[in-house]
């Protein structure tokens, strides 16, 4: 009998656990809770992250689609009209904006273009094109030295690893003749505030059908956008003035021009770059890269193309 109690307290013991197998167990436990907790946490982020992105996306998207629809009934002003032609377009960057803080071209700078249709990043045209060429003392810097002897951006003098812009651009769609309840619309695009927000890029609309009857309606078409560029496109070289220069050039304006030549720039070329972190645009701290998702197109304007003067011309545009 004494025997049999002492083989059941035994089997009790053995079954027990002992403090530091209790306190091992919880320790593993909350290792393996960590590590899953630590997942979720990284997978809602990853998650919160594509949709800042995609959402960006659809901004910029939508931006660029209305702006391009826009500028495609841009028309040369009939005699009535004062100025008879308008279309004015700038785009500034000033030496103290900068981009997203990232190097994007590998050369050793950050942000150091301008939008403005030239190379001017200090790159010269070397034997592959790459070259940095600026103190011939010391070994040359190569850009994105994975595309040496490849053609790319640089090589066709396309802005890149640009600063933040901002353009405004205005003009005028005109009444269809057979229509004269249409009026004359002025638009344009620019950064500024809606309702109390701050980098929205607007869309205002003039429209006057004659005398006293004008009305002006202002709708934004993308939010947290950090930069919109546009450059003017122009190869005739009579009509180097005013914009000064031929090719594209981040400034037009057809204000006064005669009207024996083409006003209007036959395209234009836009870019939107809308921020897509997900911290607060407001209070992102100056030194930490700004996320953008960045899209550009190529706009032709159709009354231009079909111009007669723009056709008699071609071979110099």
């Amino acid at each position: 009998m004494s025997c049999a109690l002492r083989t059941d307290g035994a089997a009790r013991r053995a079954r027990a656990f002992t403090l530091i197998e209790l306190l091992v167990a919880i320790a593993v436990c909350m290792a393996f809770l960590g590590g899953a907790v630590f997942t979720f946490i990284q997978i809602v982020r990853a998650g919160d992250r594509s949709q800042a992105r995609t959402e960006a996306l659809a901004q910029a998207r939508h931006a660029l689609d209305t702006m391009a629809s826009e500028l495609k009934q841009a028309r040369f002003g009939p005699p009535t009209a004062s100025p008879m032609n308008l279309f004015d377009g700038k785009t500034a960057t000033f030496p103290g904006n900068q981009g997203n803080r990232l190097d994007d071209d590998e050369d050793g700078q950050t942000d150091e273009e301008d939008i403005d249709g030239q190379a001017n990043s200090g790159w010269a045209v070397g034997d592959d094109k790459h070259v940095r060429l600026d103190n011939a003392a010391v070994t040359p810097v190569y850009e994105r030295k994975q595309f040496l002897g490849t053609a790319d951006l640089d090589d066709q003098q396309i802005d890149y690893d640009v600063k933040f812009a901002n353009a405004e651009i205005i003009f005028r769609t005109f009444p269809n003749v057979f229509n004269p309840t249409f009026g004359i619309r002025q638009v344009r695009f620019l950064l500024g505030t809606y309702d109390g927000q701050t980098n929205v890029l607007l869309r205002e609309v003039i429209t006057d059908k004659g005398g006293a009857a004008e009305s002006t309606t202002t709708s934004p078409l993308a939010f947290n956008v950090v930069s919109f560029g546009a450059l003017f496109y122009n190869s005739n070289p009579a009509f180097s003035t005013p914009m000064g220069s031929t090719g594209w050039s981040n400034f037009w304006s057809a204000d006064g021009i005669l009207p024996a030549l083409v006003e209007l720039p036959p395209t234009v070329y836009l870019t939107v770059s809308v921020y897509s972190g997900t911290t607060p645009l407001a209070i992102l701290p100056p030194s930490k890269p700004v996320e953008t998702v960045t899209l550009g197109t190529v706009v032709g304007i159709e009354a231009v193309l079909a111009d007669g003067d723009y056709a008699l011309q071609r071979n110099t545009y």
